[in-house]
């Protein structure tokens, strides 16, 4: 696995809104703003810094506003 500083980021244009299930029954609102990839995994750059592997985000309905 790669460290994160050694990825190569893709820059979102807009910060994409999303909610993290790191585990059952819980449910955080983030806003990613890059992404990369780690094998056939998407990664998700949250504005606080904090990386969540894309099996565990899911996107935000844009009715729950």
């Amino acid at each position: 696995m790669a460290r994160h500083q050694d990825r190569t980021w893709y820059v979102l244009p807009k910060a994409r809104k999303m909610i993290w299930r790191p585990y059952e029954d819980t449910e955080i609102d983030i806003e990613a703003i890059a992404f990369a990839f780690d094998g056939d995994t998407t990664l998700w750059l949250t504005v606080n810094g904090t990386v969540v592997d894309g099996a565990e985000a899911l996107n935000r309905h844009w009715d729950s506003e």
